[in-house]
């Protein structure tokens, strides 16, 4: 992510609005191009600091300058073509987590920078897949009961891996002197599971109850990381329905 900071008027080229159909092209100063049909740029010099001269060597006075083609027929609206600077992103301290210096893929996405933005506190992922280790100390403290579309009970506790793995990837806690940090280490995890026991596969239409179940308790990001054989209008429609709610919907592209 990056933060553009506008600075104030700093340098002397100018951009040029027209009123519809007033557009003209033997203005003085010559226009140097066109940014749109009704928006022209006048640059004599490319990011110039310095003031702006005419052709005898003087300071031409800005405002006046200004003042000038305000005047022109056609002319709308002529402001100052600023200056923008890339702003310094703050940075978070690195968690104490023991692991999380084998993370390499948090540096990649400059994790800490965003960390100092936000760590998603208030926002919550359903994921859906195996489940989640209920008892998993990295796990615990953001852990949302969830539910079992798999067993059709209220326990969707792990018996395969795949799950935890995942919730821990996105929302494992951070700077608890524990394992790994999660990308998003203030999100709260609703785990739902759609395989029955320990098994590796599961049945569309569990997926599409927990998509469904997941927009009913609020989630607002529902992380799919699985594949489906074949197309499937009940998920298809399940996730629409999802969509048509603002959620966030992450999954792999098969």
């Amino acid at each position: 992510m990056i933060l553009l900071l506008i600075a104030g008027p700093a340098c002397a080229d100018l951009i040029v609005h027209f009123h519809p159909g007033g557009r003209f092209a033997d203005a003085t100063p010559p226009v140097s191009r066109w940014l749109r049909p009704d928006v022209a740029l006048v640059k004599e010099d490319a990011y110039a600091r310095a003031p702006r001269r005419n052709a005898a060597g003087a300071v031409v006075d800005q405002t006046a300058e200004m003042s000038r083609w305000r005047a022109l027929s056609g002319v709308r609206l002529v402001e100052e073509d600023a200056i923008g600077h890339f702003a310094d992103l703050p940075v978070a301290a690195a968690p104490n987590d023991p692991l999380y210096p084998q993370q390499n893929w948090l540096t990649q996405i400059g994790a800490t920078s965003l960390w100092a933005l936000g760590t998603g506190k208030g926002i919550t992922v359903a994921v859906v897949d195996s489940g989640s280790d209920r008892s998993h100390p990295d796990l615990q403290a953001n852990l949302l009961p969830g539910y079992n579309f798999g067993d059709n009970n209220a326990n969707p506790q792990d018996q395969l891996g795949h799950g935890t793995m995942v919730s821990g990837l996105v929302g494992a806690v951070a700077n608890n002197s524990l394992g790994v940090s999660g990308v998003a280490p203030g999100v709260k995890l609703l785990p739902l599971k759609i395989n029955a026991g320990s098994s590796c596969s599961f049945q569309s239409s569990a997926v599409a109850q927990a998509i469904d179940y997941a927009v009913a308790n609020g989630a607002q990001v529902i992380n799919l990381s699985l594949t489906i054989d074949s197309e499937t209008e009940l998920v298809r429609q399940a996730v629409n329905r999802a969509l048509s709610t603002w959620k966030e919907i992450t999954a792999p592209r098969k």
